[in-house]
C-alpha cells in the first residue's frame, strides 16, 4: 500500500476552516490520505461519490451529508460530481457542542466513529448549501468565525442532536429584519425588550420563533453575537479590551471575560495574541 498524505491544520492561513466547491465531469478520484488537526464534511449535491475509509466503503448520493474523522484513511472516487467539502478544526467543534452542553451526548453517540452519513431533510437542503456558499465566500475574513459558528451550532441542533420536534422550515416575515435588528444594537444594554418593542410581538413569542429556528434562545442568540463581535475587535482593532466590552453591551469585564472564555476556550488576551492581523 503506498504511503498515505497527511494533510495539516498548519497549511491554514489566516483562516478558522477550509472549504472548497468540486465540479467535476467525467471520471475523478482522490489518493489515500489522512487528516491532523481537522476532520472532514461532505455535502454532496450531484452525482454519487464513493469513499474508501479504513477499508470500507461509504457511497454518498445527492443530499447526504458525510463525516471522515481525523485519523481515518480515507480516499475518494466518483464521476460527474459537484460537492461541498469543509475542514473544521476539532478544537472549534468541541467549542460548539460545549456551547450547547452537549459534548458528551455527542461522545457518547458519535466519538468512536471513524466516519458517518445523515440524509439531510428535503426541507434543510437549501439552508445547508447556502451554509456552505457563504462560508466559501468568507473564508478568511472576518466574517468567517461567526458563520462557522452559526454553520456548527445549525448542524448540530438541526440534523445531528436533534429532540423530536416539528421543524417549521418557513420563518417569519418579520425574521431576517429583527436579526439585522439585533447586530446593529449590540451595544444596547435593554435589547432583549427592545426586540419586542421593534416587532410588536410577546417576548414569549419571539423565545418560541428562535427555538424553532435556531434551537437557542433569544439571550443565547445576544450573547453569542456579542461575544462574536468582540473576537472580530480582538482581532482587527487594537481596542483595549474594557472598551470592547463595553461596546459589545456587556457592563461588567468580568462577566465578559468569563462568558468569552465559556465560548472560546480562552481569554481575550489569548484570542486576541492568537488571531489579531495588524500589528499591536
Amino acid at each position: 500500500m503506498p504511503t498515505p498524505l497527511q494533510y495539516n491544520i498548519r497549511k491554514w492561513t489566516n483562516r478558522e476552516y477550509d472549504i472548497h466547491c468540486y465540479q467535476m465531469d467525467g471520471k475523478w478520484s482522490h489518493e489515500l490520505h489522512t487528516h491532523h488537526g481537522f476532520f472532514d464534511l461532505f455535502f454532496l449535491t450531484e452525482g454519487q461519490l464513493s469513499h474508501q475509509i479504513d477499508g470500507q466503503t461509504l457511497t454518498a448520493n445527492p443530499g447526504d451529508l458525510n463525516y471522515i474523522s481525523e485519523t481515518s484513511l480515507h480516499s475518494m472516487q466518483g464521476r460527474d460530481i459537484r460537492f461541498y467539502n469543509i475542514n473544521i478544526r476539532n478544537e472549534d467543534w468541541n467549542r460548539a457542542l460545549d456551547y450547547l452542553g452537549q459534548r458528551k451526548r455527542w461522545e457518547n453517540e458519535f466519538g468512536t466513529q471513524p466516519f458517518w452519513s445523515r440524509r439531510v431533510p428535503q426541507q434543510l437542503r437549501n439552508r445547508l448549501h447556502e451554509y456552505f456558499a457563504e462560508l466559501l465566500n468568507s473564508r478568511g475574513s472576518l466574517n468567517g468565525w461567526r458563520l462557522l459558528h452559526e454553520f456548527m451550532i445549525f448542524l448540530l441542533n438541526e440534523l445531528l442532536l436533534q429532540e423530536e420536534r416539528s421543524f417549521n422550515p418557513q420563518a417569519p416575515s418579520w425574521w431576517d429584519s429583527l436579526l439585522r435588528y439585533i447586530d446593529a444594537h449590540l451595544a444596547d444594554r435593554n435589547l432583549k425588550p427592545e426586540m419586542s418593542q421593534y416587532i410588536d410581538l410577546s417576548p414569549e413569542h419571539i423565545s418560541r420563533v428562535f427555538r424553532k429556528q435556531l434551537g437557542i434562545t433569544p439571550s443565547t442568540y445576544i450573547n453569542q453575537q456579542r461575544l462574536n463581535r468582540a473576537a472580530q475587535m480582538l482581532a482587527s482593532t487594537n481596542a483595549p479590551i474594557i472598551d470592547i466590552c463595553y461596546d459589545v453591551g456587556y457592563e461588567q469585564l468580568s462577566y465578559f471575560y468569563r462568558k468569552f472564555k465559556e465560548l472560546h476556550h480562552q481569554s481575550p488576551s489569548q484570542y486576541r495574541k492568537r488571531h489579531h492581523t495588524t500589528q499591536l
